[in-house]
């Protein structure tokens, strides 16, 4: 009674109990999972841990409060772009161009489109990501067989009997030379397809 009259106020504890049981708990600027104080206490808490989504809150103590704190696994979403937008593109071993998954998550990838070259890589999931794969038109080869066997042969004015290039390249190609046999060489052009 004498209490109520000078107006005592009570003290009383606030514990966080928080789940995953190793998170990181912060109450009033103090790492620590309780704390007691007097009625009427604003309280400030955190409570954090790497690959989770933090919470945070307050609350006025006005009695003894246990708050229960459930942290929840980041999540980020990994997404490809591919050139051409065709293309197929595979992501831990589904077609589909994008995946949501946990923080750490490791993610195998691939891109691929018939006449490209095929890419492919792996990303460890940490935060949203945007992965641009441009492919790369398959490289073709040019090859001339002369007869006899051992004309001489350029292509794209090197001596070679092949070459490789990509689709839309002009290979400029030639057989003999003036010196080498009794007819005229013969000569052309050719568009990789």
């Amino acid at each position: 009674v004498i209490e109520e009259e000078i107006g005592l106020k009570s003290d009383y504890t606030f514990t966080i109990v928080p789940d995953p049981a190793d998170a990181n708990v912060i109450i009033n600027g103090e790492e620590r999972s309780t704390i007691t104080t007097i009625e009427g206490t604003e309280i400030s808490w955190s409570v954090s841990k790497t690959g989770y989504d933090s919470q945070s809150g307050t609350y006025t103590l006005n009695a003894d409060h246990t708050e229960n704190v459930v942290l929840v696994q980041s999540t980020h979403t990994f997404t490809i772009v591919p050139t051409p937008n065709d293309a197929t593109v595979v992501i831990n071993g589904s077609e589909r161009t994008s995946i949501t998954a946990v923080e750490g998550t490791e993610i195998s990838w691939s891109v691929s489109k018939t006449g490209y070259d095929t890419q492919s890589g792996t990303y460890t999931l940490n935060a949203d990501h945007i992965e641009n794969v441009v492919l790369v038109q398959s490289g073709h080869t040019f090859t001339i067989i002369p007869s006899p066997n051992n004309a001489h042969v350029t292509i794209n004015g090197e001596p070679t009997t092949s070459i490789t290039a990509s689709p839309g390249d002009e290979i400029y190609w030639k057989v003999g030379d003036d010196t080498e046999f009794s007819y005229a060489p013969i000569a052309g052009s050719y568009v990789m397809g």
